[in-house]
Formats: C-alpha cells, sequence, structure tokens
C-alpha cells in the first residue's frame, strides 16, 4: 500500500494540486490590494481554468486500480465522476466566461469558491460508502458551497457581489429527512445488535425510504435561485454549473448505494417504486411550469430530465445504470447548447431585455429557411421550449427530444417495464403532434422567408462557442471509450 506522504505516487495528488491552487489565490487576495481590469479578471480566469485542466491530467494519471485506506475507497469509477465533474466546471469556465468578464468589479472571491466547491465534490467522491452517517453529513456540507456559490449576483450597477439568495424549503426538508433516516438507521442497527427489536424490516424500510428520498430531492433540487430579483441577476456560468454539478455528483451515490449497499440492496423494491413515483411527480410538475425564458427554459429542462432519469434508472438493472450514464452525458451536452444559446443572444442580441425563444424566433421568421430547419431539429431531438407566452394553453410541453427519449424507451424495455413504456409512448405521440401541428406555426408563421447562404447572426462569438462545443462532444466520447465499461465493470462485485 502506497504511502500517503508519497507526494509523487499519491491518489490524492490531484485533490492536492487543486487545494494549493486555491490557497495561493486566497493568499493573493489577502496580501495584495484589491485590483479590477479586464486583462486582471481574463488572468484570474485562465489561472482557474489551468488549475482544473492539470488537476484533470493528474487525475487520468493517478494509479486508481487499488483500493486504499478505510475511509476512503478509489477506483475507476470514482474517477470516472472525478473527471466528468472536473470536465464540467472545466468547459463552464470556457464556454460561459463572458457571465463573468462583463463585471464591473474582480471575480476573485468566486474563483475561489468555485474551486473549492469542485475540490470539495472531488473529496467527498473518494469517501467509502460503508461509512454511510458520515457520508450523509458531508452532502449537507457541498449543499452549502452550492447555496454560497449561487449567492454570487450582479446589482443594477453590474458589480458581482455575494448577498444570500433565498433559502429554498427543498433543501431544509432534504435535510431533516436525511438526519431522520440516519437517526432510525442508527437505532435500527443498535437494536438488531441487542436482539430487541421485532420489526426489524418495517425499521429499516422506513429509515432506507427516508434517505432515498432525501438523496433524490438532492438530484431535483435547482440550487440558482427561481426568484425573479436574484435569478435574473445570476450569472450563466452559475446557472449551468448547478444544473450539472449537483445531478451528477448525489446520482452517483445514490445510484452507488443502491448497488453496493446491504440496506438499499435488502430494500430494493421500495426504492423501486419511489423512484417510479419521483420520476412521474417530475412529469406532472413540470406539465404546469410556465418557463417563457431562456434561464427558466433552463430550470424547466432540468426538472424534466430529472423525471425521465428516474424513470430511465427504475428498473434497477446493471443495464439501466449503463443508459443512465449515456443519459446524463447527452443531458450534459444539452445543457451546454442552451445555455450557449442563452448566453449568445443574452451578449449580442438583446443585452438590455429577458429573453425568451417567442423574442428570438419572432425574428428568425424574417429571416431564412436554414435558421428555421435547424432550430426545428434543436427542438425536436434536444428538448422543445415552453409555449408561447400569447397562446391559450402557454405552459411546459415536458419533451426532453429523441436522443433522451431513445435511452428512456431501451432502458425500460430491456427491463421489462413495458406498461410504463407504453404510457410514455402514448405520452410523447400527444405531446409531438401538438408541437407539430401548433406550436411551429405559431412560431414560423410568416412567408416572406429566403435561403441565405449565411444567416447574418454568424459571428466570431458563435464560432467561438461551437469550436469549443465540439471539442466538449470529442472529450465526451473518448470518456464514452475509455471510462464508462471501467465504471460499470466495478459494480460487479
Amino acid at each position: 500500500m502506497l504511502n500517503i506522504l508519497d507526494f509523487k505516487n499519491s491518489i490524492f495528488l490531484p485533490e492536492i494540486f487543486l487545494g494549493i491552487s486555491i490557497i495561493l489565490l486566497i493568499l493573493y487576495n489577502y496580501f495584495c490590494k484589491e485590483k479590477f481590469g479586464l486583462i486582471y479578471t481574463k488572468t484570474l480566469l485562465f489561472y482557474s481554468q489551468s488549475s482544473l485542466f492539470i488537476t484533470i491530467l493528474l487525475a487520468v494519471q493517478t494509479d486508481y486500480s487499488t483500493s486504499y485506506f478505510n475511509l476512503f475507497l478509489v477506483n475507476y469509477k470514482i474517477l470516472f465522476i472525478q473527471v466528468i465533474i472536473l470536465l464540467i466546471s472545466l468547459f463552464c469556465l470556457l464556454l460561459f466566461h463572458r457571465s463573468l468578464t462583463k463585471s464591473r468589479t474582480n471575480c476573485l472571491k468566486y474563483f475561489i469558491l468555485y474551486l473549492f466547491t469542485v475540490l470539495l465534490c472531488l473529496i467527498i467522491l473518494m469517501l467509502n460508502t460503508e461509512y454511510i452517517f458520515f457520508l450523509f453529513l458531508s452532502f449537507e456540507l457541498v449543499v452549502i458551497c452550492f447555496y454560497i456559490l449561487c449567492s454570487f449576483n450582479y446589482n443594477n450597477f453590474g458589480f458581482l457581489f455575494f448577498r444570500f439568495i433565498p433559502k429554498r424549503k427543498l433543501m431544509f426538508i432534504s435535510a431533516l429527512l436525511g438526519f431522520l433516516g440516519l437517526i432510525l438507521l442508527k437505532g435500527y442497527i443498535y437494536l438488531n445488535d441487542l436482539d430487541l427489536l421485532y420489526q426489524r424490516n418495517y425499521f429499516l424500510i422506513t429509515s432506507i425510504i427516508l434517505l432515498s428520498i432525501s438523496l433524490i430531492l438532492k438530484i431535483i433540487i435547482f440550487y440558482a435561485p427561481t426568484n425573479f430579483i436574484y435569478y435574473q441577476k445570476t450569472p450563466a456560468i452559475t446557472i449551468i454549473f448547478m444544473h450539472l454539478v449537483p445531478k451528477v455528483f448525489f446520482f452517483y451515490f445514490f445510484s452507488e448505494l443502491v448497488f453496493t449497499n446491504y440496506y438499499f440492496i435488502y430494500t430494493e423494491y421500495y426504492i423501486n417504486l419511489v423512484t417510479l413515483i419521483t420520476g412521474i411527480i417530475c412529469l406532472v410538475i413540470s406539465i404546469g411550469m410556465r418557463r417563457l425564458f431562456l434561464k427558466h427554459f433552463l430550470e424547466y429542462l432540468a426538472l424534466v430530465n430529472s423525471g425521465y432519469l428516474f424513470l430511465c434508472f427504475t428498473p434497477l438493472t446493471y443495464n439501466s445504470l449503463n443508459y443512465c450514464i449515456y443519459f446524463l452525458l447527452f443531458y450534459i451536452l444539452i445543457i451546454f447548447l442552451y445555455g450557449g444559446i442563452f448566453l449568445f443572444f443574452d451578449n449580442q442580441q438583446y443585452p438590455s431585455l429577458r429573453l425568451s425563444f417567442d423574442v428570438i424566433l419572432s425574428d428568425i421568421d424574417k429571416k431564412d429557411y436554414y435558421s428555421i430547419i435547424f432550430s426545428s431539429l434543436i427542438f425536436l431531438f434536444f428538448g422543445m421550449p415552453p409555449t408561447r407566452r400569447d397562446y391559450p394553453c402557454s405552459r411546459g410541453v415536458p419533451f426532453n427530444g429523441l436522443i433522451l427519449q431513445s435511452l428512456l424507451f431501451q432502458s425500460l424495455f430491456l427491463g421489462q417495464m413495458y406498461l410504463i413504456l407504453f404510457f410514455l409512448v402514448i405520452f410523447n405521440l400527444i405531446v409531438f403532434l401538438f408541437f407539430i401541428w401548433t406550436i411551429v406555426p405559431f412560431w414560423y408563421e410568416r412567408k416572406d422567408n429566403s435561403f441565405l447562404l449565411l444567416p447574418s447572426y454568424i459571428n466570431p462569438l458563435l464560432g467561438e462557442f461551437i469550436i469549443t462545443y465540439f471539442i466538449l462532444l470529442l472529450l465526451t466520447l473518448c470518456l464514452d471509450s475509455i471510462l464508462i465499461l471501467n465504471f460499470l465493470k466495478t459494480f460487479y462485485r
């Protein structure tokens, strides 16, 4: 077994490097005079990007084939999730840096907390899930870091500063259920050791259901604020980060506990029931959501895809887990795509308006057929926005695109959940016909379009985003071939 002090071969080398990078930023913030300027902000941005990139290189070169220590467990499935979170964090800084560089004050404290949140996620991912009590307590620490990061927002003068956002009730409910579940589980273990518990099954089932609901709420909760005053002024990078990292982070632990923890395996039937009900509830709530603006549409997508993700996971088989991994990877690409659309139009076309697809598409229908066809294909494959404000049924349409639906259908079919699959097929068919016959003609109702060689909104900013986005897609494909199989193999014990 390697010595933890052997720095060159230490399994903690990526975390040590990222921690040192954060300490250097803290020391700089403490000893140096506060400055501001575009070059200064871009320098801090480049430093943060470089720190994450080097951390990724150190992580993929570390030998994760062996487990070390009792409290920490390291293997290829942990490496996979760590790399995913690091890539999400890095590409948020690359794709959405303009939401920070436009600030009229320096973002040093934001970068410090951003990197610290990533570091904390990496460390907690290495915790041994057998220490379930310590694990769930550490989840609340991560939630606090997410909440503090969300509290950085702009004021009316364009200054990025810290102010607490309105507290989410679901955060407190999730924490309360988690603590109550831990207390019941601890009581079950204690009474079972003394052989004083006669209704053991019901006691254990209740505690595991509470812990499962607590984790599921952490997967669903949107840490980006939904209150209008704060949500409008939250940087785009924070919104994207919060819609991706918590979902990947907590879903990993949920799947890990379901497939490897004795208590969760024993209550598999009830977990199956909880995930099924949760998925249906997410879809029902999303039908009533009015999310006209792009920032709200990202939240709508997150809720809809959370519901479908739980339905995809419902069979609780290794095949369903495999499809859930691909589901999450495509979900990351979709959120990045729509986040890029928001950032592009917000910075270039309508910087002073609350941007919605109504505004964008009302201009597109006056331009060219290429834009109409391309935007329709994006909605068809990656998720449809809600209907227009002036339409009688201006609520959300929970269709998340053909790509993710195909993964969901395969998971349910192989899991022999034919009844749920049948209702989903009928439901999505109705949604698709509604979109084609009502929403599309409402958006593209003009007849004076033309075939342009290049749309007028093609510019260097859009080219920069497209190049970076396809680099992300290429890295995702590389991860597909290198890490996913190793990730799944570690579940077979």
